[in-house]
């Protein structure tokens, strides 16, 4: 019985060496794993806050070249100095590829100048990216949940600016409208293994892109 109970005991010694060796093995690499999907996390989060930063830096821009006699004029009123406010809403639009569309809307939600050609025929009083700053004059940015989008057919996604008559009443916004699949090829290139996905959501949790 010695000679049998010593076995087993080496036996029981052996499989409690290989279990802590695979247990340790096991704790490397989920830890490693969860390195990786923090530095992935990180790099998701800059590449998608320098766009983000990007168009608001075109949405303000916009903003300083805006007047609120060019919100207060008619479609037909435009003139000349639309077709200078269009030549710069194209211009800047093509600093961020990932930007389809860049306009100004007025107070009634009607697109006044736009860097799409013909001008939007739609009205987009009912946006969240509207209604956000005719209700909060201190809205700031304002970054829509993703909706269909009117001029483009797809899922779009809407960022803003307010624009202020002499008064600080509501003249309008600046906005710029972009698809989340823009950001497919960054996201494609990402290593995430067969089984990994990625997603880019909102602060409320709302899927923008996967």
């Amino acid at each position: 019985r010695l000679p049998l109970m010593a076995g087993l005991s080496g036996l029981l010694g052996f499989f409690i060496l290989v279990g802590v060796s695979l247990k340790s093995d096991y704790d490397g690499l989920e830890e490693r794993a969860r390195v990786e999907v923090g530095n992935l996390g990180h790099l998701m989060e800059l590449h998608t806050a320098a766009r983000i930063r990007n168009i608001d830096q075109i949405l303000q821009d916009v903003q300083g070249h805006v007047t609120p006699e060019d919100m207060a004029r008619s479609q037909a009123q435009r003139g000349a100095r639309g077709e200078e406010l269009e030549r710069l809403l194209r211009t800047k639009r093509e600093i961020v590829p990932e930007v389809h569309g860049l306009h100004l809307v007025n107070v009634k939600g009607d697109f006044l100048y736009s860097s799409l050609s013909p001008l939007p025929p739609y009205n987009m009083a009912d946006r969240s990216h509207f209604t956000a700053h005719v209700q909060n004059p201190e809205a700031g940015l304002v970054i829509a949940e993703p909706v269909l989008g009117r001029t483009t057919g797809k899922w779009t996604l809407a960022v803003s600016r307010r624009l202020n008559n002499a008064d600080g009443s509501f003249a309008g916004v600046v906005v710029a409208t972009f698809l989340p699949e823009s950001f497919a090829p960054f996201y494609q290139s990402l290593d995430l293994g067969p089984h990994g996905n990625a997603s880019l959501r909102d602060t409320h949790a709302r899927m923008l892109m996967r």
